[in-house]
């Protein structure tokens, strides 16, 4: 589905919106065409939202999952000489492809960590399987990474991109300890309730073959020896 992108200051009742940068963000469904999305965006107090650099770029591809598109506040204002510009009149400075600076988010962590919710995060380069992520994850004092709510995975999928899968450490465990949800048949590997999920449609798994969890955007399972990035976390 399309879906409309809107901001505002953050209301007093803001369980659906998303804070950064002192601006309120939701996500919703699209009203028809542009014009009809801007129309309810205003009846909520806000605009489409306008992008005024890279941070905020990423934080809004964080907030859509990696997957959903979304109406943004940018129109062609002279068709001739093709010039756009945002319509809550904010300047147009911004115009480049999305990238981040990771290290724009280290604060008091350790040089080479980012400081999310109170957490430090590791991203390393390094492609390997779940097995071996953890065990350099444990060689630094960390685990690999849990997820604890939906804003932390919003912060944590603006550092990581789009681009690449991520080991986290959701594990299945067996036996499964619940047979209500398909979430308690996996555990944080740093003992954290599941008290948030993000899974992908069609996930996790029910194969036997399938018992580690991968972030791309949303979570997704897969086999434990396959190779990918990898996040660590410690507090």
């Amino acid at each position: 589905n399309v879906l409309l992108l809107t901001v505002t200051r953050c209301p007093e009742d803001a369980e659906d919106w998303h804070y950064f940068n002192g601006w309120c963000y939701s996500l919703s469904e699209a009203a028809e065409g542009w014009f009809g999305s801007e129309k309810a965006c205003q009846k909520l107090g806000g605009h489409l939202a306008s992008i005024a650099s890279r941070e905020e770029n990423s934080f809004v591809q964080a907030l859509g999952q990696c997957e959903q598109n979304a109406w943004i506040g940018l129109v062609k204002t002279d068709v001739s000489d093709r010039k756009f510009s945002w319509w809550d009149d904010a300047p147009f400075n911004y115009t480049e492809r999305f990238s981040i600076n990771i290290n724009a988010y280290y604060d008091c962590c350790p040089e080479g960590w980012l400081a999310i919710e109170g957490s430090c995060f590791y991203v390393s380069s390094k492609r390997t399987n779940y097995f071996n992520a953890q065990i350099s994850c444990e060689s630094m004092g960390a685990t690999v990474a849990s997820v604890s709510s939906r804003r932390e995975q919003v912060l944590l999928t603006m550092a990581l991109g789009c681009d690449s899968r991520i080991w986290i450490g959701l594990e299945k465990v067996k036996p499964c300890l619940s047979d209500s949800s398909k979430s308690y048949c996996y555990m944080w590997m740093d003992g954290s309730e599941i008290g948030y999920a993000d899974w992908a449609s069609g996930h996790p798994s029910s194969s036997n073959e399938i018992e580690c969890t991968y972030t791309l955007g949303r979570w997704y399972t897969t086999n434990c020896y396959n190779e990918y990035n990898f996040v660590c976390k410690k507090k």
